[in-house]
């Protein structure tokens, strides 16, 4: 047969038989040298496909477990920690009003609730025994006297107080510069605020302090507080003089050892609670 007499079509024909008669040839080869080869190369392979899987697969798992996890900033505004302060403070604070008939009358003092049954509010205008009006909601309830410290102007008293709750007092010091709440008011609540400017000087362990609050803004027995709704001090009549709550405390611990008699706070040890 001459190639040169081919046709164009006998001679693709004939390149296609060559390539598959090749490709035959070829693999028996290749299966013959791999019968022949040592055993060596064979598990060397082996253990190249069980590596490469042991390592595929463990990572596979530990991305199907991986967690992702996001922080976010959250912004505190200090009109809201005013507003959480005044709502703690609120529920455990009562007016003194004078109490004629059933009937509460003229406004005398703010007052808070330091226990079941107990209130504390500014002792002037009070006398031991009396009775005196408490309005909570639309009810008013009594409130008698049961003794009174003269040296800071503040008087404990006994009235049904059972749907209040106690204050939460900051005994520890405060700062110069402190933010305060006030609770303040004749009839309604009325809110003020400011930052406390003076301490008074001296070995007391409860100094007074004095905030920049205007005079006319605070009421007798106005409540002042932290920004977590804890109470700081009770105004008595004097801006430079307000009684901290550390001192309130022992004095209300004196006052009722001494119910009935006018009496001077002593010093006693004090649980801080802020």
């Amino acid at each position: 047969m001459d190639i040169e007499t081919l046709t164009k079509s006998q001679i693709v024909l004939l390149t296609l038989l060559v390539s598959f008669v090749t490709s035959i040839a070829t693999g028996i080869v290749t299966v013959s040298l791999m019968d022949q080869a040592p055993p060596v190369i064979p598990q060397t392979i082996n253990r190249v496909v069980e590596r490469t899987v042991e390592r595929v697969v463990p990572q596979e798992a530990q991305m199907a477990t991986t967690v992702i996890t996001q922080e976010k900033t959250v912004t505190v505004k200090e009109t809201d920690l005013i507003a959480q302060a005044v709502s703690r403070v609120r529920a455990s604070a009562v007016r003194l009003h004078a109490f004629n008939d059933g009937v509460a009358g003229e406004f005398i003092s703010r007052a808070i609730v330091v226990a079941d049954g107990y209130i504390v509010a500014q002792a002037s205008g009070l006398t031991i025994g009396s009775l005196y009006g408490v309005p909570i909601g639309d009810k008013v309830t009594t409130a008698k006297v049961l003794a009174i410290d003269g040296t800071h102007n503040v008087a404990l008293l006994e009235s049904d107080t059972a749907t209040l709750s106690p204050a939460a007092f900051g005994t520890g010091p405060v700062t110069l510069g402190q933010s305060i709440v006030g609770i303040s008011g004749t009839s309604g609540v009325k809110v003020v605020s400011g930052i406390i400017t003076s301490l008074a000087e001296g070995e007391a362990k409860y100094p007074a302090f004095e905030v920049n609050i205007e005079e006319s803004a605070l009421v007798p027995g106005a409540i002042l507080a932290n920004s977590d709704g804890a109470i700081l001090g009770m105004y008595t009549g004097k801006k430079t003089d307000i009684v901290p709550a550390g001192a309130l405390i022992e004095i209300m611990k004196s006052l009722s050892s001494n119910s009935g008699v006018s009496a001077t706070s002593t010093v006693g040890q004090v649980e801080t609670n802020q």
